[in-house]
């Protein structure tokens, strides 16, 4: 590993402290839900093509949820380009971001720069005429970029005419296990009458027993990522009482002693996908989609808002290791206020009217409370 792939400690505690942050507060806002799975990672890195976008308040809302201040302004950048580009991980982690901006949609010079940077792909596209060609166009590069894992990230509709830019995170992870674990008849466990499947082998792991929970870490071959299980005692009790805890016990337990113990758990696949704004908006961030958005260092071109957020994480762990992919899609609309259906139109009381014709300038004005023709 090359001093130029590493951070310095500097930043690496402030960026897991915000990250961590994050995992817990969008578990939080999540809870409703009993199954779930989500890539903060993703949704930092495709925040931070927003982030370096954006100004004034809603930069500040931006950052108070994914802790971008927590990093020097003039290291961010470098930071940022570290994090999509894990060299030290052997292929196991493949990270991209790309944008699709609209042809009318004119990019800062020093946006685009920094877009450069961090080897993001800005590709043009022409949603007014060919919105559905181009959802399909990011659907695929998404699809190509997380081995098919992540299929129709964003679905139809979502992308129309009103879209002027479409910002793009995609990460895909590959663990193999040290020691290929054996499959066990499947057991009535997890407190339901559903059989699971179990893995077991004797590995080197570490782990630590606390009165309310259980925990382990397995590293993968490439001897640095690897995978924490916390199981508490009491599920309901751990929540409401340690949940704030959670991130701070997976990396106590990442860093203790391996030692060589048999290590039994549940063969898991698991997907999610949803919109994020009504959780983005629970954690803070609203000016960025609505009409006092300010992306002014993106494109100085016109005014522009955030109208969806969309996200889908899928992690499979079984006998041979972990194959996990995310994927964020942030659209970026012409920005009028709130968007409603179009109202019908009545006229069926006394009115005024007026024929305008050139430069709006009025040709004829009048008052009708009793129409004849």
């Amino acid at each position: 590993m090359s001093s130029e792939d590493t951070l310095d400690y500097s930043i690496v505690t402030p960026l897991q402290q915000a990250l961590g942050k994050l995992c817990l507060d969008w578990f939080t806002t999540s809870r409703d839900k009993s199954d779930i799975v989500y890539s903060t990672h993703s949704m930092f890195l495709a925040f931070s093509l927003l982030y370096l976008g954006s100004q004034g308040a809603t930069q500040k809302e931006i950052s108070e949820v994914f802790g971008f201040s927590a990093i020097p302004a003039d290291k961010l950048v470098g930071v940022l380009s570290n994090l999509v580009s894990p060299k030290y991980s052997k292929n196991t982690v493949e990270i991209v971001d790309a944008i699709w901006g609209s042809k009318f949609f004119t990019f800062v010079d020093e946006y685009t720069e920094k877009m450069t940077q961090l080897s993001c792909k800005i590709s043009t596209a022409d949603f007014e005429k060919e919105a559905e060609n181009t959802r399909q166009e990011i659907n695929a590069f998404v699809a190509q970029k997380t081995q098919n894992l992540i299929k129709d990230l964003i679905p139809s509709g979502v992308i129309n005419a009103t879209t002027v830019a479409v910002l793009v995170n995609a990460i895909y992870f590959k663990g193999i296990w040290r020691e290929k674990f054996d499959i066990l008849n499947d057991k009535h466990v997890f407190g339901n009458d559903q059989k699971v499947t179990m893995l077991s082998q004797k590995v080197y792991s570490r782990a630590l027993f606390d009165k309310e929970y259980t925990s382990c870490s397995l590293t993968y071959q490439d001897n640095i990522n690897q995978i924490v299980f916390v199981m508490p005692d009491d599920l309901e009790n751990f929540e409401k009482t340690r949940i704030n805890e959670l991130y701070e016990i997976m990396k106590k337990t990442a860093e203790q002693y391996p030692e060589k113990r048999n290590v039994t758990f549940p063969k898991f696949s698991i997907e999610s996908s949803f919109n994020m704004v009504s959780q983005l908006k629970t954690l803070g961030i609203n000016l960025a989609f609505g009409d006092m958005a300010d992306f002014s260092n993106m494109s100085t071109g016109g005014h522009f808002c955030v109208s969806d957020a969309i996200h889908r994480a899928v992690v499979k762990v079984d006998e041979n290791g972990t194959e996990a992919a995310a994927a964020t899609a942030l659209m970026m609309c012409l920005c009028c206020g709130p968007m409603e259906p179009p109202r019908d139109v009545v006229i069926d009381k006394p009115f005024y009217f007026a024929i305008l014709g050139r430069y709006k300038l009025p040709l004829f004005f009048g008052k009708i409370t009793h129409p004849k023709f």
